[in-house]
């Protein structure tokens, strides 16, 4: 609608808008939007501190403190954790659109427990299977530090998850799934390690980001990961173009072909 050669008619907007759902749960009026990543990636851009349409200005509220609310909600549902996953609680929570550890269905302490591929998981309506997206957690951080600063302090010191990656947080993890969750971003960039390892490089490797690469081999042996660091930075920041095998004690120094 703010293009200024073909913008969309006001009309528009309204239709989108009759199509929201205010909902009352834990405490909370708000507009319900699902996954929670859909309460906090416009604010990058826009800032909604006092920006109302028509539909907030009836509700008295902007959508700053829409989203404030919705961070409360994600964070009631883990306390009270309807469907008795492992380790929710007032501490561990951030369910969104997130990847596996499905799909499929198996029996964990006597429940059976259905498992989904990548979906928009989300409070209070689901789907929700266990898995828990840390990095939706930091992003409600604008919103509710109060409750946001805990729990990632928690997920640092308690839960331990970032003790085997100096890089950050996994993009996601499942407490309550008996097996190892799958993350496919990981995956690629682990493979992207061990390609680099052995100098089969393929240009499309470049449009990983150098970071999750790096943080990719972290499960790798500590000799390992320091082969794997040296090559990816080499490979992807300094001469993304250049083939040359990483040094080793198995290949000798670093030599170009």
């Amino acid at each position: 609608m703010g293009s200024p050669t073909h913008p969309l008619r006001e009309q528009s907007y309204v239709a989108w808008a009759s199509t929201y759902k205010w909902e009352h749960g834990y405490g909370q009026d708000h507009l319900y939007a699902g996954p929670v990543f859909t309460h906090q990636l416009s604010h990058i851009w826009i800032d909604f501190r006092d920006v109302q349409d028509a539909f907030m200005r009836n509700k008295g509220i902007d959508y700053f403190e829409n989203s404030r609310r919705a961070t409360y909600v994600e964070q009631q549902d883990a306390i009270h954790n309807p469907l008795g996953f492992k380790d929710y609680g007032p501490h561990c929570w951030g369910i969104t659109a997130s990847e596996p550890p499905g799909p499929g269905t198996i029996k964990v302490n006597g429940i059976e427990r259905q498992f989904f591929d990548y979906t928009g998981r989300g409070v209070p309506y689901g789907p929700d299977d266990g898995t828990l997206a840390p990095w939706a957690l930091v992003a409600s951080l604008p919103f509710a530090p109060e409750i946001v600063l805990p729990a990632l302090n928690h997920c640092i010191h308690q839960a331990r998850l970032t003790e085997f990656n100096s890089y950050g947080f996994k993009a996601s993890f499942n407490p309550s799934h008996p097996g190892k969750v799958r993350q496919s971003l990981w995956l690629v960039g682990f493979v992207m390690a061990l390609r680099t390892q052995t100098g089969a490089y393929h240009p499309d490797d470049r449009k990983l980001s150098y970071r999750l690469v790096v943080a990719a081999h972290a499960k790798l042996p500590v000799h390992r990961r320091r082969i794997a660091a040296r090559g990816v930075w080499w490979r992807v920041v300094v001469r993304p173009n250049c083939k040359t095998r990483i040094a080793s004690k198995k290949n000798g120094p670093i030599a170009k072909k």
